[in-house]
């Protein structure tokens, strides 16, 4: 595999880059946009990657997205790394989740907020998602640009960083 098929999947079209779904919003020089192969790379395809190979192992393993799109954005950078922290450290959607996983290895015990956090597995990817509006959670199945995703992990393990 060589990296020739970037073009394909990140196109010099800013409309299609990150944040995605924003249009031409943040298209800070023409190039930008483009970047989000990093975030791809970086965490999107490598995060995918771990948790399928652990479910495999049939690792209880779980993950969650904090949309870019939706909340704590920070202007043409989205949701950058730590924006999720004051909502699990400072009494958000999360607190109760984290509590519950500290104290008993599952963030679903004992009630709550009323969703329920699934597993993680190779059949069923799911991501408990942080939105806005009245429902302010929901699960959503890993598998947003997932062609485009493959393309990084595989690039990433032929030719790694």
């Amino acid at each position: 595999m060589s990296a020739t098929g970037y073009p394909d999947f990140y196109p010099v079209t800013p409309a299609f880059g990150s944040p995605f779904d924003t249009g031409k919003r943040f298209a800070f020089s023409p190039q930008y946009k483009r970047l989000s192969f990093q975030g791809g790379l970086y965490f999107v395809s490598a995060r995918r990657f771990l948790l399928q190979q652990q479910a495999k192992r049939k690792q209880v393993v779980r993950s969650f997205l904090y949309s870019v799109s939706e909340r704590n954005q920070i202007t043409g950078l989205g949701a950058t790394h730590p924006t999720e922290l004051a909502n699990i450290f400072d009494g958000g959607d999360v607190t109760d989740f984290f509590v519950r996983f500290v104290n008993t290895l599952d963030p679903n015990t004992n009630g709550g907020t009323g969703i329920h956090w699934p597993m993680y597995t190779a059949d069923s990817p799911q991501l408990l998602t942080f939105v806005e509006g009245k429902t302010r959670l929901k699960v959503i199945p890993d598998t947003f640009r997932e062609e485009s995703n493959q393309f990084l992990t595989q690039l990433g393990l032929e030719q790694p960083v």
